[in-house]
């Protein structure tokens, strides 16, 4: 019986660490896109403020290039909003997975549970039929007497 939850619970945990290296795996993505989000925002932050000093200054900029780098300010804010996206669908993704982790550890510990009570059970079954063969052997060197 015992054999029978052993395998059953080694199963368990091979689903519990597949789906854990799963969460590691999103969780070093989920970073990289985090990192990529911010340097657009800080590229775009820069340049804007670069654009914004040329202006105060009374640098100058022909309205071709202004007309350039607004366009340039608006590609990199589509960026920004697409790679958000990507951040949003990826912590999605991994609240689905760490809950996917969740489960597959109350699973585990449920055969685990059901391991111990089938070992204490064989264990009790154990101790009832050694007390037997005392109690038996007992009988017989009382009946000799």
């Amino acid at each position: 019986m015992t054999n029978k939850y052993s395998s059953i619970l080694k199963l368990r945990k091979w689903k519990e660490d597949g789906i854990l290296n799963e969460v590691g795996r999103l969780n070093q993505v989920l970073e990289t896109d985090k990192r990529k989000l911010s340097r657009l925002e800080d590229h775009i932050s820069d340049h804007a403020q670069s654009m914004g000093e040329v202006l105060r200054e009374g640098s100058v900029a022909t309205l071709h290039e202004v007309g350039l780098y607004s366009s340039y300010l608006t590609h990199l804010s589509g960026e920004v909003r697409r790679q958000e996206k990507v951040v949003e669908n990826r912590q999605t993704e991994m609240a689905h997975k760490r809950h996917e982790l969740g489960e597959a550890a109350r699973d585990r510990k449920v055969v685990e549970t059901l391991r111990e009570k089938a070992v204490r059970a064989e264990l009790r079954e154990h101790e009832r039929h050694a007390q037997r063969e005392v109690e038996d052997v007992s009988a017989i060197r009382h009946g000799r007497r």
